[in-house]
């Protein structure tokens, strides 16, 4: 349930140590909590963990981490303060993040942090194609830059929210991962013509070593046709409850 506590003692946690980390997770129901250091809450800070799985194999590759705490007064905060906690995470010792961040995170959180996050374990932060400014945009870029000539991956993600998706996931060549928002799934489901062109696109970014997730899979048939359409990884509602009850050490060993 959102906001719900946790019943696990901090020593309950396996591999994850709370009283070095301040990370406690559990991995019956992809619980995660975090303590806030900007203090935006007086508890910690509840997200659910949604599994990242390969598309033919079935393997999860890793999890995004979804806040579930309801509106905050400021999505940078809680942004930000996630980045610190992967700074203070003791090497190896989480399973493959993606970290979804806002515009105005990204771009306030210092680099070196970024930089310190990725050396402790493997951490994808995504950032939207939708933001709307394109000062910000450019922005974005030439910090995407600069971190990943610093070994730090991200993601892009909700790519097909906009009008001006596909100029903007060019731009992104340091991207590791692009995740195709549901709606734009939807539409090629709808019609053989978009179809077409999304499987141009992942055929053109597997080529670029660049791979692709369908997210908002919710139905069965929605995972059947983006394993038709031959994406390299799914997530969403559908593929939690495929996954129910699946412990985090059940990963892929490549991830």
């Amino acid at each position: 349930m959102m906001g719900e506590r946790s019943t696990q003692e901090p020593g309950e946690t396996g591999r994850y140590d709370y009283k070095k980390s301040a990370i406690m997770k559990q991995a019956n129901n992809h619980q995660l909590f975090l303590l806030d250091r900007n203090k935006t809450y007086q508890d910690p800070m509840p997200f659910f963990m949604q599994p990242v799985m390969g598309a033919e194999n079935g393997l999860v590759f890793g999890f995004e981490i979804l806040f579930r705490g309801g509106t905050p007064p400021e999505w940078s905060e809680i942004d930000k303060s996630v980045v610190m906690h992967l700074c203070d995470t003791p090497p190896d010792t989480l399973p493959t993040m993606f970290v979804n961040l806002c515009a105005k995170a990204f771009l306030e959180i210092p680099a070196q942090q970024f930089i310190d996050a990725s050396k402790q374990n493997k951490v994808y932060f995504e950032l939207s194609e939708s933001v709307a400014d394109d000062a910000a945009f450019s922005a974005i870029l030439q910090k995407i830059d600069a971190l990943s000539a610093n070994g730090v991956l991200f993601a892009l993600d909700d790519f097909g929210r906009t009008l001006d998706a596909l100029p903007r996931a060019f731009a992104l060549d340091a991207v590791s991962f692009i995740k195709v928002d549901g709606k734009c799934l939807a539409a090629a489901m709808a019609d053989r013509q978009a179809e077409a062109g999304l499987r141009a696109l992942l055929e053109q970014w597997r080529k670029a070593g660049i791979s692709s997730v369908a997210e908002w899979i919710e139905t069965p048939e929605m995972f059947a046709f983006a394993q038709q359409l031959g994406f390299d990884f799914v997530q969403g509602f559908h593929i939690d409850a495929m996954l129910n009850g699946l412990d985090s050490r059940d990963l892929d060993s490549a991830a």
